[in-house]
């Protein structure tokens, strides 16, 4: 989307009316509100906008293969702001085993394996696949019986079993591999797993090893601490974590884990783990594939361990092609130098100590350890054992956040400087972390983005960052690229590493997809429980959001703001609701820069601005001029001192305060005085009770907690994706929840069959939802309406 102005006409989504309730009282300035909701309304005239739309088709009864091909179904038509005219086409999907119980883990889903490879890279012209290609694949793709483990159990390597647990004894040269979630326990031995080394412990560790990436793979090993090579016996058990739940509100969560068989009689009908000896024993007939290390890879992975012991604190960056292993490889090379057990026995000192590895991950468009549109400095004590959407955020035990930045896009190319800013931020973190623990090594996770701007960038990161060792995933070029760094890495004092892809061999869910199983992912998170991730699957809808004032008594948010977009202030109301903000801390005004000059430009700006703006997006020709800008203030108190008296903001009809553009577009606040606490989604605006309720994982007792400390809370709107699978979910909810209750006969008569007038009866009175029938031209008539009218 365009910088500039953005068209009213695309981008606003409002409730709608719905009868008013009484605001709840709270002596918090952030408090979750009560069930029921208030219902919303607003009293103010806004300008005529218009709605655009995101085509959903009717579900249908799909086991019955006679309407696999209906034609002409209803349409429920979901509006976005910002959004594209998507269509996520739901014909074909499958629905067995689809019911929903909320006291089991949830309903598996199909899928294709995906290598590992693909886990963090992202391309913001991938448009998402299709629900129905997703849950179909199963049925078209052809795939080679390949063998998964070498480990075939037997009455004599396992030692203990039930309907929850396994206990098995590894020998030299086996191989296991299991699809689902579960928790593994090394009673004695070691075993690999993913690049870490784990000993027999009392620990024990959560493993996620769903269908749409390569399988780890656990393999004995030699205890360096034991007496030669012994059999090893792990115990492996239940994971109930929720997260298999969120099949039901969404296909591309389904039939990711192992099959669902609760009831049938199977003596591991209760596991949320299944053993595979080959491709075939999957019910699902996916065309799994285990995680194979390359030896070129695992060579350079124990030369870096190694050479870390020499020098702890070594900086290693990870670039690479899209699709090359970088996200892969920083795992490995995160799990060997937090489990490798040379560094914990080389002193006394060391053994008593847990190792430190900082993860500066700068990949916005499928980070690690955040939502899409962050990057973030992590600070882990426990290797990772999963995918991105397992850990969407650094909650639970043994991950901290050291610091986080809010990008607002899932690519820097929106605005490059501003994020450079932002790394050299977090990279003046790393240097203050290294007071506390001088030992940890960094590991820089880049993004895919090589090519012009992508590549300057990445040249400036190495110059600036002079890390130790430049890791580059590829050894098939562009050679432009592989020219640029090796002088780049010379100029710096860099060991500059070529390793091989690891190539994709299949794949069910591309980027965009698995940026909105992330999102999903971020927002469903609940409390954690004994420091592991736990998930809610409630739908969206059904959330009791957090209610935070923006005026009155208890004003909580400073402000709101259009990163990058200038807009009319009576569209802004409409421009947040349904979207995803970015929750921002102000730690000093100098982060506003001058306001009174953004109020004085912002009254003089023409009505209209265009849309046009230059693509050639030019960086600083030395970096350390744009580290200047960032940190000047930072480091003259003075400067920084001129701005702490700012004016109040400007406010919307509705009083909404918001932070106005100093030009054309909203300039982003300074990351050096700013830092991002997590993401929400804006639920609503109560104009009555002046109160935004958001949907956020974040407590609200650290939103409390910084107003009490007298920090600023701006909710900035970036250009992330419109989350449309959040006004998608309570209908397949729904669907399972039929589905079941017809199946089990809980309630006679009542049709298995999702038909097109129940897609009409759940879209009547939806937000952002309204219904639409196909006409014999097989075209949509989309129901546009004027928003801004009473």
């Amino acid at each position: 989307m365009s910088a500039g102005k953005i068209n009213a006409q695309a981008t606003v989504s409002a409730f709608a009316a719905r009868q008013k309730a009484a605001p709840v009282p709270s002596t918090d300035v952030c408090h979750r509100l009560h069930e029921p909701r208030p219902e919303l309304g607003h009293h103010h005239p806004r300008p005529s906008v218009k709605r655009k739309y995101v085509q959903l088709e009717a579900w249908n009864d799909f086991h019955n293969k006679k309407r696999r091909n209906v034609k002409n179904p209803a349409a429920a038509n979901v509006t976005g702001n910002l959004a594209t005219n998507l269509q996520t086409r739901e014909l074909g999907t499958d629905h067995h085993n689809g019911h929903f119980n909320p006291l089991l883990e949830g309903t598996p889903a199909n899928s294709r394996a995906l290598s590992p490879q693909s886990d963090a890279e992202e391309s913001s012209e991938v448009k998402p696949r299709s629900d129905s290609d997703i849950l179909k694949f199963s049925e078209t793709a052809t795939s080679t019986d390949r063998q998964l483990s070498t480990f075939v159990p037997t009455e004599e390597n396992v030692v203990e079993q039930t309907s929850t647990a396994w206990t098995i004894s590894l020998r030299e040269g086996d191989a296991l591999s299991l699809v689902g979630q579960y928790v593994v326990w090394i009673r004695k031995g070691a075993i690999s797993i993913l690049g870490a080394t784990l000993h027999q412990s009392f620990k024990t560790y959560r493993v996620f090893a769903p269908s749409t990436h390569s399988l780890p793979s656990i393999r004995p090993l030699q205890n360096p601490f034991g007496p030669g090579y012994q059999n090893t016996v792990i115990a492996i058990s239940n994971c109930s974590s929720g997260l298999r739940l969120l099949g039901q509100a969404s296909p591309k969560l389904r039939r990711l884990w192992n099959q669902d068989t609760f009831g049938r009689g199977c003596t591991n009908s209760k596991r949320t783990f299944q053993y595979l000896g080959r491709n075939s024993d999957d019910t699902y007939k996916r065309p799994l594939r285990i995680f194979e290390t390359l030896s070129d890879w695992q060579a350079l992975i124990t030369a870096l361990v190694t050479s870390t012991h020499a020098r702890p604190n070594k900086t290693m960056l990870v670039c690479g092609p899209k699709g090359s292993g970088k996200s892969t490889f920083s795992k490995m090379l995160i799990n060997a130098l937090l489990t490798n057990p040379q560094k914990q026995s080389d002193t006394k000192q060391s053994s008593r100590e847990d190792p430190v590895v900082a993860f500066l991950d700068v990949d916005p468009g499928q980070p690690e350890f955040s939502p899409p549109g962050e990057i973030s400095l992590i600070q882990l004590l426990r290797c990772n054992l999963g995918p991105s959407f397992t850990h969407p955020a650094a909650f639970g035990d043994g991950v901290h956040l050291v610091r986080a930045h809010h990008i607002g896009s899932i690519s820097p190319k929106d605005d490059p400087q501003h994020y450079l800013r932002c790394v050299l931020d977090l990279i003046h973190h790393y240097k203050q972390m290294l007071l506390q623990h001088p030992s940890s090594p960094l590991i820089v996770n880049t993004a895919g983005w090589i090519q012009g701007t992508g590549l300057e960038l990445l040249e400036d990161f190495i110059g600036c960052i002079s890390p130790t060792d430049l890791i580059y995933t590829s050894t098939q070029g562009p050679s432009e690229v592989v020219e640029t760094i090796s002088k780049a890495a010379t100029k710096a004092h860099t060991t500059l590493h070529f390793l091989a892809s690891q190539s994709v061999e299949v794949a069910s869910r591309n980027a965009t997809d698995l940026r909105i199983m992330q999102t999903m992912s971020y927002f469903h998170l609940d409390e954690p429980e004994n420091g592991n991730l736990r998930w809610n699957a409630m739908p969206i809808d059904a959330m009791v959001p957090l209610s935070v004032h923006y005026a009155g008594p208890n004003q909580a948010v400073y402000g709101v703001m259009l990163q990058g977009h200038e807009l009319d202030p009576e569209c802004i109301a409409q421009v947040l609701e349904g979207c995803i903000v970015g929750l921002v801390i102000v730690e000093n005004n100098a982060a506003l820069g001058k306001l009174s000059e953004r109020q004085h430009s912002h009254a003089s700006l023409s009505e209209e601005v265009s849309d046009d703006h230059d693509d050639n997006v030019s960086l600083p020709s030395d970096p350390n001029d744009l580290n200047l800008m960032s940190t000047s203030s930072r480091e003259n108190p003075h400067h920084a001192r001129n701005y702490n008296h700012n004016p109040p903001l400007p406010r919307t009809l509705d009083h909404i305060p918001y932070i106005p553009s100093s030009s054309s577009v909203t300039a982003p606040l300074l990351p050096a005085y700013t830092c991002s606490v997590g993401q929400a989604l804006v639920d609503s605006i109560d104009p009555n009770t002046q109160t935004l309720n958001l949907i956020t994982p974040v407590p609200s007792s650290t939103l409390n907690a910084l107003h009490d400390q007298r920090k600023k809370i701006v909710l900035v709107r970036g250009n992330l994706e419109t989350p449309t699978w959040a006004y998608k979910e309570d209908l397949y909810v729904q669907m399972s929840r039929r589905k079941r209750i017809a199946v089990e006969g809980l309630y006679a008569g009542l049709a298995e069959t999702w038909s097109k007038e129940d897609t009409r009866k759940w879209a009547e009175g939806r937000r952002w939802v309204s219904v639409a029938e196909k006409g014999r031209t097989n075209k949509v008539r989309r129901a546009r309406m004027d928003l801004g009218r009473k």
